[in-house]
């Protein structure tokens, strides 16, 4: 017995020097009812629900997910609402959302690893790997046969497309024209980087869709395989996000809820609920119209890992000092982006404590400086708070109005109740 016990001692002993050597993050989530051990008012955490309830049960929301971690524990995870309405089948919490542009951070993430590993430079022009990148930027417009530009002043690079400041729009829309088909996502941004740029690289900041699409290329080109597989061995597989895929087995199809619009003052079903092959085993090239589908809790691993400074689930995706430039912001000055706006490599970053002039405000005041954020067009949503050692997640798949507010509520409901 004795002998036994000064086995347990000896290996307790021996964690405990490890987790200080290294630094210990949680890397795997667990319950916590205990709040004030976590510095968590549980009566005021009781909050969140009501501001659900409410939203459900006066303003028509049909669904909703809600995930809160702080350091490591999960203090609240519920589901809300109707995964299908006019069936009376209720949303449960391990169902299926379309993520939508959350499929950028971890984009940004896989490409960043590839960075890591030596593969490129953040300042390498994009024309290096993709010489059909222009070096124009637009002056005037009438149709892609007929415009007029100048010389760029600076090259687009790497770090551009990571933080939208490269002026990226690809060719605009001509009414009546057809548009292309690509075979390939090279042959799609092959032909789109030929299209002439907004401004010069690094002077401005504008969010639109190409860039990832661009990034998303060059992590095949650069590791040797296609995206999906290097997303999933690189990160998902690792962080244990088993139930995350560009493309479900149409068994999955009852998993995900109704996705629902505002017309007229009603809210309905959207008439195109998923992307035309999500089901299909067909997996063809469609320009900017994937993204990751999978669970709230999937997605809240990924956060955690960024939380923990690259690290989740027993596995380091990324370097501490790879996370902190990731978080540093890349916006120049004088850019033409509203005050509140600031943003590194793949996240939104909270200026922290400052009120603005703007109901649509996606960092309530009371989010501290240099929180980590982004959403997807369907209703995602995600914050990371180092400061306070806390995840918000909020997930959703609705076009009507108001998601703005009711993030912001809810994220104010969070923040109020920590001691």
């Amino acid at each position: 017995m004795h002998n036994i016990q000064h086995k347990v001692v000896l290996v307790a002993v021996i964690l405990l020097t490890y987790c200080s050597l290294m630094g210990y993050s949680p890397q795997q989530f667990s319950y916590n009812r205990d709040y004030l051990t976590l510095g968590v008012n549980g009566t005021r955490l009781t909050r969140i629900d009501s501001l659900l309830k409410h939203y459900i049960e006066e303003k028509g929301l049909p669904h909703a997910v809600t995930f809160v971690a702080r350091k490591g524990e999960i203090i609240h995870h519920a589901a809300w609402g109707w995964r299908v309405p006019e069936d009376s089948i209720y949303l449960k919490k391990n169902d299926i959302f379309q993520m939508a542009s959350l499929t950028k951070p971890v984009i940004t993430v896989a490409l960043m690893t590839l960075y890591e590993q030596g593969k490129f430079q953040l300042e390498d022009p994009v024309s290096a790997y993709i010489p059909e990148t222009s070096d124009r930027i637009l002056v005037k417009w009438k149709n892609r046969k007929n415009f007029s530009t100048r010389e760029a002043t600076t090259s687009l690079t790497i770090s551009h497309l990571l933080s939208h400041t490269g002026g990226l729009v690809g060719w605009p829309a001509t009414p009546g024209q057809v548009v292309p088909v690509y075979k390939s996502r090279e042959e799609y941004i092959r032909d789109q980087l030929q299209a002439p740029l907004k401004y010069d690289p690094g002077t401005n900041w504008n969010y639109e869709n190409i860039s990832m699409e661009v990034a998303a290329y060059l992590i095949e080109h650069f590791s040797g395989q296609p995206l999906e597989q290097y997303l999933s061995k690189t990160i998902l597989e690792p962080l244990g996000m088993t139930q995350t895929a560009f493309f479900l087995d149409p068994a999955d199809q009852q998993r995900l809820p109704v996705v629902y619009e505002k017309k007229e003052g009603k809210i309905i079903p959207r008439n195109n609920q998923y992307p035309l092959n999500l089901f299909s085993q067909d997996h063809r090239y469609i320009p900017e119209a994937t993204g990751l589908n999978g669970p709230i809790e999937d997605y809240a691993r990924f956060c955690q890992m960024i939380l923990n400074g690259g690290t989740f689930n027993g596995h380091r995706i990324l370097g501490r000092k790879t996370i902190e430039l990731m978080s540093q912001n890349q916006i120049p000055e004088g850019a033409d982006v509203p005050q509140y706006s600031l943003f590194g490599l793949g996240f939104e970053i909270s200026p922290g404590n400052r009120i603005f002039a703007n109901s649509k405000i996606l960092m309530p005041p009371m989010v501290s400086e240099g929180s980590l954020f982004w959403l997807g067009w369907l209703g995602t949503y995600f914050l990371i708070d180092p400061k306070e050692d806390l995840i918000i997640l909020l997930f959703m798949n609705h076009r009507i109005e108001d998601l703005f507010d009711l993030w912001s509520r809810y994220v104010n409901t969070v923040y109020q109740s920590l001691e």
